[in-house]
Formats: structure tokens, sequence, C-alpha cells
């Protein structure tokens, strides 16, 4: 029985329902917990040592001994008191961090909170769920960009997820995050306390997965595109032929159902034509290491959306605005904090000294949690 890891090379094809189904044959399964008599029985051949011996120790090394005998003197002390008496000059300095990073994303803090809100966008704090014993996990890593950067270097991850056999694929589909989708469209110039009418991921709800010349559609949302039917189409023009394709609802599909190489470049297309590159690394059985709360799935091993860039005037705070074809700054596209914009470009009456194209810069509205 050959199991399959994380690769630089192409694996042949696995079928993951049947190699879960082979594993479980083979009695591949999930190691349970030892118990307390069988880590005894264990210690005690590996230590040579008598059962009394490894009693005491297991007292002597007890977690309880962690704990003082008498803790109620013990109090909790806020982060801004302990600062108030700190001699560091480090921790002296930290105290003006909070300002800082509130003053890198400006105003738009709660209003993107409130967008948020509105979009149904939520955190994971759902109640746990126990995963159904024996299941199959496998680690999927996504990339930045389709391709490389002209050909220089590789794309950048932002995001390596476990995800189990019997999730559908929107779940992991609805993890996938990128600077573009907080896009913002319109201009700012005008108004730049206009409120947020929505991000680019409010709007494009459409989303395709293309493994293994299967097309798999994101068709949740009443407006949602298939972008197959386009794909298909280009594949007509180039004279291939379109029968050794397929097209199936990413919702009616687990990654039980899927046919795949480790190692294998895949591609994930949403916001219309923002594509990235998906390879799977790793398809292996649960085990007593791995996470067993089915709400925490797809579990996030790493991720990494692109940072803020900087502002050019005062190279201390997070762009957030781009400011375009403006005729006091040196370049056509000039990247600014909120603070510089206003006292740049807008007089105290906030109305602008030139002409000029303002968008919000999308990075800047990443929420921390991404």
């Amino acid at each position: 029985m050959e199991v399959y890891r994380g690769t630089n090379e192409v694996s042949d094809l696995i079928n993951v329902g049947e190699f879960m189904r082979a594993c479980i044959q083979a009695e591949m399964l999930w190691e349970p917990m030892v118990s307390r008599a069988d880590e005894s029985t264990f210690l005690v051949d590996k230590l040579q040592l008598d059962a009394e011996a490894i009693e005491e120790l297991s007292q002597v090394c007890s977690v309880n001994n962690l704990m003082l005998e008498d803790y109620t003197h013990i109090t909790t002390v806020s982060i801004d008191e302990a600062l108030e008496h700190a001699d560091l000059e480090c921790l002296k300095h930290s105290k003006t961090f909070p300002q800082v990073r509130s003053l890198q994303k400006g105003r738009r803090f709660t209003e993107i909170a409130s967008v948020m809100h509105n979009s149904g966008a939520t955190f994971n704090n759902s109640i746990q769920k126990t995963m159904n014993i024996p299941e199959i996990l496998l680690l999927v890593t996504v990339y930045d960009r389709r391709r490389s950067d002209f050909g220089m270097r590789r794309p950048s991850v932002i995001g390596t997820y476990y995800v189990h056999g019997s999730q559908l694929l929107t779940e992991l589909r609805d993890k996938i995050k990128c600077a573009n989708s907080y896009c913002v469209s319109g201009d700012f110039a005008d108004d730049p306390e206009r409120p947020i009418e929505g991000f680019a991921e409010d709007f494009c709800k459409s989303g395709l997965f293309f493994i293994e010349n299967v097309f798999y559609n994101d068709m949740r949302a009443p407006d949602a595109v298939d972008y197959s039917t386009y794909y298909m189409k280009w594949l007509t023009k180039k004279g291939e032929d379109a029968s050794n394709y397929q097209s199936k609802r990413m919702e009616e599909t687990t990654f039980a159902d899927l046919s795949v190489r480790l190692a294998q470049p895949y591609s994930f297309t949403h916001l219309g034509n923002c594509q990235h590159m998906v390879i799977f690394n790793d398809v292996r059985m649960i085990n007593s290491n791995d996470v067993r709360d089915a709400a925490r799935y797809p579990f996030a091993v790493v991720t990494k959306l692109q940072q803020n860039l900087q502002c050019r005037i005062c190279e201390a705070q997070d762009a957030l605005w781009l400011v375009i074809n403006c005729k006091l700054f040196p370049d056509d596209k000039f990247y600014t904090c909120d603070e510089c914009l206003r006292t740049s470009l807008y007089d105290t009456n906030g109305k602008q000294l030139c002409p000029f194209e303002l968008r919000l810069q999308s990075s800047a509205l990443i929420p921390a949690n991404e």
C-alpha cells in the first residue's frame, strides 16, 4: 500500500475516495491515544525503572506542580498598566503601537467592519463538530498568482490549508482571499469620506476550480456565472475536443470525490479573471495529532496576504490611497496615507487643490485576521 506524501515531483493520479477506502482496508487508520496503563508499561520498558519509580516520576513531573500552592495574591494587570511602570525603553515606545496601527489604516476601520457585517462575512466561532473517524486529510496550497511574475520568481503563498474528505469544495473556496477580494470601485477624489458600498467579492460571487480536466463551478448565488462556458468556447476555438472536459457544481462535490495529482498545478478563478495556482501537497489519513473539530476545517496552516505599501510622503504609515494623474506628485500613480493625502491635496475646507483621481488601496483594507 503506497502512502502519498508531499513531494516536488508530480505523483500518479489519486482518487481520494478510493485511496481512503484502501487505507481503511489496510488498517492504516489514525492511532488512538495510549491509555495511562499502556503509557506506564511503555516507560517501564524504555527507562528500565520499576512501577513505583515511574509513579513517583509522573507525580513530580505532573502539570499540577506548575501551579503555585497559594496564588490568591496574583492579580491580573492590563498591558497599559504594566507599561506605565516599565523601565525598558522598548516597552515605553510600544505604548504608541496601537495608535500607529490605527493611523495606518485610518478612519476606515469601523466602516470596513460594518461592510463585512452587512455582506455576511463572519469569523469561525462555530460550535465544535466532531469529525467522523476514520477520515482523510488533504493539504492544499494556494498561490497569489497563476504564474510567476515575469518568470523571475515563484508566486507567493497566500494560504495553506488542511481539508477533510467530507468537505465540499465551496468551503475551501470561501477561505481563499487575495488583495483583489477587497478592491473598492469608484473615484473618491470629490469626497474621501464617501461610504464604502462593498468589496469586489460582494459583487463577483462566482468561482471555479479546474482540476484534472473538470470545471467545478460555484453556482450558489442566484446571479452566479458559469465560468466553464467561456473556457469551453476558448478550448473549442483552439481545436480542443470539448468532450474531454466536464463541468460540475462545486457545492455538490466533496474532496473525497476528486482525483488529483500531488504537486500538480491546478487553477482557481474568482472575481471574473483573478486566477490562482492551487497545489495538493499531501493526502493521508487523519491521526491523533490532527485537529478533530470538523468546524475548524479548512484548517489554516499558513495565511499570508500581500504586505501593505508604504506611504511615499511620510514613509511611516501604510498607504491607504492611490492617487492617479496628479500634477503635484512626481508619478502618475502615487501611494499615500490618509493624513498625507489631506494635507497635500486638500485645503482647510476639504476642497481639491488640483484635479486627480483617488482610489482606495485594496491591501490596506485587508482585515487583521487575514
